[in-house]
């Protein structure tokens, strides 16, 4: 009897281990297999590309380095870092590797529970800068909103530097986030918008026209999430949003005004970026402090990503009368068919609400755009032109920091003008 109890206990033990086994099987383990100096990293479109996010941390199980995947990650895009973009993998030679897809179909489980990774490798490799000289890197200024020193670089349309014999220009002036990506290679982590190229090329000749624009590059700190998210995130956190505005409407933009030759008035003046930098552009449009004193009149939304702070829907964006004077810019706004997180339908909601608004609204929906710098940078030459091509540069002579007043002609009475065409007809 005592060894039947036996049998019976052991046999319910190894039941109850099968089925633990089999109802964590669809719980895959991530495994890295090569030798790495510190813990990897997973960073993809399902943590907003954080290089460093503590939940993706890979932990050593005495051979391995391992981590239960969440469900939340198949089907999306992702790249191992070693903590930073600086120590992204890559390929021996230095050069970008592409981005790693986790199947659908891997979270239903199979013969081999194991999912086992393995970059060639870490290195972090200096690239050959690529940026024209019409870029000017500032000396890094403090911000008091901020607590740190914020990299900044200018962009400066082709013609700016030109002749003295000619009348001087001003330009509108468009802030654009994470301006390391946009004119080096060498700083930026997935390949440059190329800004100062399309610069290059643009045609320096008439009035209204897509004939330049001032581009300055704000430089992202590691603190990138919580300065470009209006509130928190239940799982990311974040929320320094409007800290992050006010640096640049009350530090960043008296200097960038007093340094360059700049169209200071809101109609003129230009954010805009992608993803997170979508959202908060966006925000800079309708965040409550900008009612009756609006800073921005146009934005480039680029793939935003609302879906970490949905809130910015109950605030309508700011309006302004017809009656008061000339509308808004125009908004370009940018969804791909490939980014998931609903990116679509939210850049849609917007489109309709800027529209209402009073706004002149650009969407564009590319079905193969995918939630990265190559599909932005092909898009960001159009948006520039579509939303600086009726707010151009004008010459000093033409008062560039005032609206234009509507002259007044009073003619002078019938019999008078007779009176003087009867006298030139007998002359």
């Amino acid at each position: 009897m005592i060894q039947l109890n036996s049998i019976l206990r052991i046999t319910i033990l190894v039941l109850g281990l099968v089925g633990s086994a089999l109802c964590c099987h669809a719980q895959r383990i991530m495994s890295y297999k090569g030798p790495v100096k510190s813990a990897p990293y997973l960073a993809g479109a399902a943590n907003n590309w954080n290089p460093k996010d503590p939940a993706m941390m890979m932990q050593w199980d005495g051979r391995h380095w391992v981590l239960p995947v969440p469900k939340a990650w198949y089907g999306t895009a992702y790249k191992l870092t070693l903590g930073s973009w600086e120590t992204v993998e890559c390929n021996t030679d230095g050069t970008d590797v592409p981005n790693r897809t986790l199947s659908p179909e891997a979270q239903f489980g199979s013969k081999k529970d194991t999912i086992w990774l393995e970059a060639a490798a870490f290195k972090p490799v200096r690239k050959a800068s690529t940026k024209l000289p019409n870029v000017l890197v500032l000396e890094p200024i403090w911000s008091e909103h901020l607590k740190r020193f914020v990299t900044v670089r200018v962009s400066l349309p082709r013609g700016y530097n030109g002749s003295d014999k000619k009348p001087a220009k001003y330009y509108p002036v468009c802030y654009l986030h994470d301006g390391q990506n946009l004119f080096d290679d060498s700083t930026a982590f997935a390949g440059e918008w190329g800004i100062d190229e399309y610069q290059a090329k643009w045609n320096d000749s008439g009035f209204y026209k897509a004939s330049g624009v001032i581009v300055v590059g704000i430089d992202q700190a590691n603190d990138r999430i919580a300065e470009l998210s209006p509130f928190p995130n239940n799982e990311y956190g974040g929320g320094k949003g409007d800290a992050y505005l006010d640096f640049i409407t009350k530090e960043l933009k008296p200097l960038i005004d007093n340094q360059f030759r700049t169209r200071r008035g809101y109609l003129h003046t230009i954010i805009g970026g992608s993803s997170l930098g979508g959202l908060i552009s966006y925000w800079a449009l309708v965040r409550p402090q900008v009612k009756g004193n609006p800073v921005f009149g146009s934005a480039l939304i680029f793939s935003p990503a609302i879906w970490f702070n949905p809130e910015v829907l109950t605030y309508p964006p700011y309006q302004q009368k017809r009656e008061c004077g000339p509308q808004f810019g125009e908004i370009f706004l940018l969804a791909g068919g490939n980014e998931g997180s609903n990116v679509s339908a939210y850049t849609d909601s917007l489109a309709a609400r800027l529209k209402k608004a009073g706004y002149r609204t650009i969407p564009y929906y590319d079905p193969a755009g995918q939630h990265n710098e190559a599909f932005w940078r092909k898009y960001i030459g159009k948006a520039l032109e579509s939303v600086t091509r009726q707010h151009g540069y004008i010459s000093c002579c033409r008062r560039p920091f005032k609206q234009f007043e509507k002259k007044v002609i009073t003619q002078r009475p019938l019999s008078v003008r007779k009176k003087k065409a009867k006298k030139r007809s007998t002359l």
